[in-house]
């Protein structure tokens, strides 16, 4: 390839590494045999397989419900050599395709045993990548890595429904979650359903979260609801507590002890509480059946995960023609998609769901029921955590067997990246750090440093503060790429900088990092464990950021990491693909640095190319600015689904008049 013409070729000191091409061998996984329920009539496995797969059912099966479209193929990736940072590859075209839904039938209500909701990942179709010789990468000239091919994107900005008094009227929300910060957490959920609706509600929206009151949880707000449901045979008494959440927005607290009083939120260790389907049916039913009772008339409900995932489909079926919920829009966000909420599919009449709903278009899923295939197939608008991985979805690497799904609502996927707490996570005010920073007065991270690396036991003299350091604060489990960095492990030691280390996960990677540090007690600390005040404290005094995940629905880390100067060194994919510029030693422009092969030798060559950039101080300031110049709040989030749920009414406006 010719050279760029009028523009100086960098110095070799801060070019980026060379990115080996391979040509990855895919073997997929066998599917499951499932034995099939009984059912009230005769259907063929081989339609259901076919709809999941994203093959076309077979018409005799449901011919009103209509077909799932295949999902399209990743382009291509051409093989190659560039010297310069390559453009981005043209969009494929999109196509579009919607899915019916099935009116509800007649109410079966057999009884039905508890069978055991199934909510571990199901496995994933694993590329085998053959590893670069180091000698070719050496040889090689250097070269900016080329972006890997994803599937076709998807809408990120769906337009807004104009109002009629000529502006945007607030809309009143009601979510339903499993989890809400600071009441329970188990994950990053618990993060999203406090802070979306408190951005919501200061933006002018009023706003309700309805969670389980799980054991421990206190309830000290008002009883605004009591009252007596049933699912299917059972008959559950309910009780409604108020609490309050930053901006007015609040939470109902979902009290019924005979569901939620029990020890852990899904389960105790690995083992899920067998009657998951109708502790997570209870709380949409209940939240539904409180919003009648108090009068509170949503515009739009909002589901997350498959937790939430029954919510759209009761709006659909018990409440269609409700005159408080009848026609109400549903959004359904997925948060990690390897999470599909099995059930057998005995629970169909006990969670009073029709078995006309047992079809591959609506909630069967390999002969069982799939509460996230429940969410996307029935909500009008489908959101997940960030723009890449909503693209990433759609393919069989990443979809976990729902890409079949998804591609027929390929029209209807945004993705939304998540915000941060810009107040908590704000380097000039942080009550973690020993001073303040702000990113036209750097001075004050030097002072973290020093105190990261004395919190460590690691040297910490004005020589050492010369020295480049990498921080990682991270689950130590392989999907946050514990298993590339101990393919490499052997090599950090001697790169000539330091390493300080904090999280928890598989006792392998633990392990692993305290080996080192015992046999580099001067170049690498190590905690096990976790400590918030270590957290920013790594976040503020780390000169890099190390997240090399093999898929990462959203991140955070390297959002704080952004906003606190330290540049991110992250594999390229899902939320760490849209906030992370890639250095570019052409333009001058990034906030970080980026790799894409899933391999030992490309996180190597990334991370020796971001030392290199490291002994250029000019070039390192400037990229340490422009990644705090990121706006990372919760504000623009919460925007962006504003959107999306005018999108949703405009949607349920048209049914509506076409009902008329």
């Amino acid at each position: 390839m010719a050279p760029r013409k009028k523009t100086p070729a960098p110095s070799a000191d801060v070019t980026p590494p060379a990115k080996a091409r391979v040509a990855p061998t895919t073997t997929p996984d066998a599917r499951p045999a499932v034995a099939e329920p009984a059912a009230p009539r005769t259907r063929r496995k081989t339609a259901a397989a076919a709809a999941d797969a994203g093959q076309p059912a077979a018409k005799i099966l449901a011919p009103r419900l209509g077909k799932i479209a295949p999902a399209p193929e990743a382009p291509k990736a051409a093989a190659a050599e560039v010297a310069a940072p390559p453009a981005p590859p043209a969009k494929p075209t999109r196509t579009r395709t919607k899915v019916a839904v099935p009116a509800p039938a007649a109410k079966v209500t057999p009884a039905v045993a508890a069978p055991r909701l199934r909510t571990e990942k199901r496995p994933r179709r694993e590329a085998t990548e053959a590893l670069p010789a180091a000698a070719a990468a050496a040889s090689a000239p250097p070269r900016p890595p080329t972006p890997e091919p994803v599937a076709p994107p998807v809408s990120v900005a769906p337009p807004a429904v104009p109002s009629t008094d000529g502006g945007r009227r607030p809309l009143s929300v009601l979510m339903v979650a499993s989890e809400v910060l600071p009441l329970a957490k188990t994950g990053g959920l618990a993060d999203v359903a406090a802070a979306l609706p408190s951005a919501l509600a200061g933006l002018g929206h009023q706003v309700v979260v309805a969670m389980p009151r799980y054991r421990g949880v206190p309830a000290s707000g008002e009883v605004v609801a009591t009252f007596v449901m049933d699912i299917g045979p059972d008959h559950l008494h309910v009780q409604i507590f108020r609490e309050r959440l930053a901006n007015g927005a609040q939470v109902w607290l979902v009290d019924i002890p005979s569901l939620y009083d029990r020890e852990g939120l899904y389960g105790v260790g690995s083992h899920d509480h067998p009657d998951n389907p109708r502790r997570f049916a209870a709380l949409a039913r209940a939240a539904f059946e409180t919003a009648i009772l108090t009068g509170f008339t949503p515009d739009v409900v909002h589901a997350h995960d498959w937790q939430g995932g029954l919510a759209p489909v009761y709006l659909r079926t018990r409440y269609a023609t409700h005159p408080v919920l009848g026609g109400v829009p549903s959004v359904f966000t997925i948060h990690n998609i390897a999470y599909p909420g099995l059930c057998d599919a005995g629970w169909m009449p006990a969670l009073d769901l029709d078995w006309d709903l047992y079809t591959p278009q609506a909630l069967e899923y390999w002969g069982q029921v799939s509460l996230l295939k429940a969410g996307i197939n029935f909500s009008e608008k489908v959101t997940t955590v960030s723009r890449r991985y909503a693209e990433e979805i759609l393919t069989a690497e990443f979809a976990y067997g729902m890409e079949g799904v998804l591609a027929a609502r390929r029209a209807d996927l945004v993705g939304i990246l998540n915000g941060i707490d810009a107040d908590v996570w704000n380097p000039a005010t942080d009550r973690f750090l020993p001073a303040h920073y702000a990113a036209d007065a750097l001075d004050g991270k030097r002072a973290s440093k020093r105190a990261v690396l004395q919190a460590y036991g690691l040297p910490a003299d004005d020589e050492a503060l010369k020295r480049p350091l990498v921080g990682m604060v991270s689950r130590m489990v392989a999907q946050k790429g514990l298993d590339i960095i101990s393919s490499v492990a052997g090599e950090l030691p001697h790169l000539g900088a330091r390493f300080v280390v904090l999280g928890t996960g598989e006792p392998a990677y633990e392990a692993m990092w305290r080996r080192l540090a015992s046999q580099f007690p001067d170049r690498i600390g190590v905690r096990v464990g976790f400590d918030e005040g270590l957290s920013h404290l790594i976040e503020a005094g780390s000169d890099l950021f190390l997240m090399p995940s093999r898929f990462e629905p959203c991140g955070l880390n390297q959002m704080y990491s952004l906003r606190y100067g330290t540049l991110p060194l992250v594999r390229a994919t899902g939320g760490l693909d849209d906030t992370v510029e890639n250095y570019d030693p052409y333009t001058g422009r990034g906030t970080g640095f980026k790799f894409w092969d899933a391999s030992g030798p490309a996180l190597m060559g990334t991370l020796r190319w971001a030392l290199r950039v490291y002994d250029h101080p000019d070039v390192w300031q400037r990229l340490q600015r422009a990644g705090m110049a990121g706006d990372f709040s919760w504000t623009r989030s919460a925007q962006a689904y504003v959107e999306v749920y005018d999108a949703a009414l405009a949607r349920t406006g048209r049914r509506r008049a076409a009902t008329r």
